[in-house]
């Protein structure tokens, strides 16, 4: 099981550890060393190593950056339900993306403005960044 390689540890730490990866849905990787891990299971196995000092807070920093972009939505979807519980602030550059996850924006260039995530249109967008910013118009025919 979890730890049977290091017999120091106590058994509240096992479960504490086996509840945090459970939590993230990283159970099956408890034993696997971490360099065999692909980006997004690395990516559970580090949520659940922060989880198991019970934080009230998770910060973090482009969380999704080498994962690819189908394990990406399930990341944050992961994040969503975390979220219920426990209050995240996180780093991202993908304003569109992550807008159906977060409910409140800081957007940063220079100056930092604080939006809930319906405020941050077009002439928001233009005010922070200027007129160099474009949106990409998704249009995909059938």
């Amino acid at each position: 099981g979890i730890g049977s390689r290091w017999g120091w540890q106590r058994a509240a730490d096992r479960e504490a550890a086996a509840l945090a990866l459970a939590e993230v849905e990283a159970l099956d990787f408890a034993e696997r060393h971490i360099g065999s891990l692909s980006g997004g299971q690395l990516q559970r196995v580090l949520l659940a190593r922060a989880l198991v000092g019970m934080p009230e807070i998770l910060i973090l920093d482009e969380p999704t950056a080498n994962i690819d972009q189908r394990v990406e939505g399930d990341i944050f979807q992961l994040l969503a339900t975390l979220n219920q519980r426990l209050t995240i602030l996180l780093v991202s550059h993908d304003i569109a993306f992550i807008s159906e996850y977060v409910s409140r924006v800081a957007c940063l260039n220079r100056t930092l403005i604080n939006h809930d995530t319906d405020a941050v249109d077009d002439q928001v967008i233009l005010q922070i960044y200027g007129g160099h910013i474009r949106r990409v118009a998704h249009r995909h025919q059938p």
